[in-house]
């Protein structure tokens, strides 16, 4: 897989980027945001069958629209992000008990539990390190997943 960054970029470089997404205003993540969802989750859900009994994580999670329309569906929703003030806002907003938000680097997923699917909406094409991040995807689904 090509990286996403065709120029050399270095922790520097790494950081900026990060400080960026951390920036983004709560209204920029929110632009569209729920539309735009619901018009992919269709879709998705037309190809892909859930279960009640479903760990589902959603990696770049944004505000956390995927898991709020899915949240009747599954058994536990996990979004992960790397922008903490959208996690800091999901987690005071959540109002699902089956749902939660957690900051990730970007490329290491840390999760107690295995999960059964994952969705990645509009993330692959912006992570630092691709490979690593699907290594981190394989090593926390459950196989079949």
């Amino acid at each position: 897989m090509k990286k996403y960054f065709e120029y050399p970029f270095d922790d520097e470089v790494k950081i900026r980027i990060m400080d960026f997404y951390e920036d983004l205003s709560v209204e920029m993540h929110t632009s569209q945001t729920k539309r735009k969802t619901k018009i992919k989750v269709e879709r998705i859900l037309n190809e892909i069958c859930l279960s009640k009994q479903d760990i589902v994580l959603d990696i770049g999670c944004s505000r956390g629209e995927l898991l709020k329309i899915l949240h009747s569906k599954i058994e536990k929703g996990i979004g992960i992000d790397i922008a903490s003030n959208i996690i800091d806002m999901n987690n005071k907003q959540n109002k699902y008990t089956n749902i939660s938000y957690e900051i990730f680097d970007g490329v290491h997923i840390e999760l107690q539990d295995k999960v059964d699917k994952v969705f990645m909406l509009d993330v692959l094409e912006h992570a630092f390190e691709p490979n690593l991040l699907m290594n981190s995807v394989y090593a926390v689904i459950r196989g079949g997943g």
